[in-house]
């Protein structure tokens, strides 16, 4: 029921009735389509690649109206073929309300000089008229079109070959004649060009095959950045181009929590952890999405436990070249290691244990420009930075925010951000000191609305000593770093 008075541009620029290959039957009629009393299944029929074997095609017609339908079918051939012929059974009946009925098409004949024979099967009846697009080629053997299949814009490491993880890199292309039949047996060629790759050739095949392809397996440079390969068929090029880059590597004492960058202590499920090494990405970013993406900049870090059959992907908050920040899975709770690795493009760091406990805590800290210190990342009840220009007051509320302090109510999802009401608060709660006295905490949980970041909120005690004072945080015996603060 589609509109088929649809035109094209042939090679030359001439003006042409669209093929059924660019259009199908045509464009979409709603009116037409709205009206039909019978449907066709298939829509389209495609016989494929023609080469003198009679070939088939079944096609069921059903009668959707309340009323029998006489119907006569017609084969209207656009391209003529002396050599073969398409014939349709039965070619003249009749469809009951509600039925369905199948008629047969078939394709047969000696096979006919190359070319693309297409052409409309007509069904016509009582207020119904379909028209069914049919196609088969026969191809001429001679190389007209070539392209990739895989392996184009490839990235590896230097050296990268056969025996390596991943193996690198398979490259296939597809040859086609003007018809777009593939072209078997056709001798290709395969060299390096740039980048002191090699051909392995006893992997690579030397011709198509009968699909129109060939496949070619190569091991990569020394060198790093852009590297290419060439393919010949016949008057035919193609270029497979990629790059290298560097391995990532974790660097050893590498992983830290990411507030007190402790070396060799534990870190906790749910918090943020830091990743020191090299060629860990190949830009910097930090993410820009309410919740934290599983992947940057084409990195991304997975965490495993195989005994207990846990599997997950970190969530990232910042990635570069020589650091990676991110949060540990909330499902690796109660466990005691996690199997790490950082992939970068698809390239993949050793795996290495990293050490797991239920607390970690540390408070995140930032470099104070007046005063030149180092101190603890806090704010005062009207949400203002607390430094050396506005000191914590004594006998009023700060905010103080940590990382690592462990299991909580209202637990989020990995990577997403922390939902109100309920609060989520920390299960077990938590002791802090400011100039060695201790201070009453009102609120231990994670901060609103933010992804794994804890908050406490205490009151500086009355008689805390003024100045840059020692505050410190113990947590299930578990204590942070000693950070500072000024207090007046």
């Amino acid at each position: 029921s589609a509109n088929p008075n649809i035109d094209d541009f042939d090679g030359n620029n001439r003006r042409i009735r669209a093929r059924v290959n660019s259009t199908g039957a045509g464009k979409l009629d709603v009116a037409a389509a709205l009206g039909v009393s019978l449907t066709a299944d298939p829509a389209a029929l495609s016989f494929g690649v023609y080469a003198g074997t009679s070939r088939s095609i079944g096609l069921r017609l059903t009668n959707s109206s309340t009323t029998a339908a006489t119907i006569s079918a017609q084969i209207q051939a656009r391209d003529a073929d002396a050599s073969a012929r398409l014939t349709i059974t039965p070619s003249n009946f009749s469809i009951a309300p509600g039925q369905t009925t199948q008629l047969s098409v078939v394709l047969s004949g000696a096979r006919p000089a190359a070319g693309n024979y297409e052409g409309i099967i007509s069904l016509t009846g009582t207020g119904t008229t379909l028209r069914i697009p049919y196609l088969y080629l026969v191809g001429d053997g001679v190389p007209f079109n070539i392209y990739s299949l895989a392996g184009n814009s490839f990235l590896g490491t230097p050296n990268q070959g056969l025996n390596d993880q991943p193996r690198q890199p398979l490259m296939s292309l597809k040859v086609l004649d003007k018809f777009g039949v593939p072209v078997q047996n056709q001798p290709v060629v395969w060299s390096a060009v740039s980048g002191g790759g090699r051909i392995e050739t006893v992997s690579t095949s030397s011709r198509t095959d009968e699909y129109g392809i060939s496949e070619g397996y190569v091991s990569l440079g020394p060198s790093l950045g852009e590297q290419s390969f060439r393919v010949t068929a016949g008057a035919l090029t193609q270029f497979f181009e990629g790059r290298t880059i560097p391995i990532p590597v974790i660097n050893s004492n590498g992983v830290t929590d990411a507030a007190a960058f402790a070396v060799g202590r534990p870190v906790a499920p749910g918090s943020y952890i830091t990743i020191k090494g090299a060629a860990l990405s190949e830009l910097t970013r930090i993410y820009s999405t309410p919740s934290l993406p599983v992947s940057l900049s084409n990195v991304s870090v997975t965490f495993d436990s195989p005994d207990r059959r846990i599997s997950e992907p970190g969530r990232l908050h910042f990635v570069s070249e020589g650091q990676i920040n991110v949060q540990v899975p909330w499902e690796f709770a109660n466990q005691t290691v996690a199997r790490m690795k950082v992939i970068n493009n698809g390239i993949r760091t050793a795996v290495i244990d990293v050490p797991l406990a239920e607390f970690a805590p540390g408070f995140f800290e930032f470099d104070d420009a007046t005063s030149g210190r180092r101190l603890a990342a806090a704010l005062d009840v009207d949400y203002r930075l607390l430094n050396s220009a506005n000191p914590a007051q004594r006998g009023k509320t700060i905010q103080l925010f940590l990382n690592g302090l462990g299991p909580i109510t209202n637990t989020p999802a990995t990577g997403e951000p922390s939902r109100v009401p309920p609060l989520s608060e920390t299960l077990t709660k938590p002791t802090v000191t400011i100039g060695g006295r201790t201070a009453s905490v009102s609120f231990a949980g994670l901060t609103p609305d933010s992804v794994g970041l804890y908050q406490v909120n205490v009151i500086v005690p009355e008689d805390a000593p003024t100045g840059v004072q020692p505050v410190k945080l113990n947590i299930g015996g578990v204590d942070s770093q000693t950070s500072q603060l000024f207090v007046r």
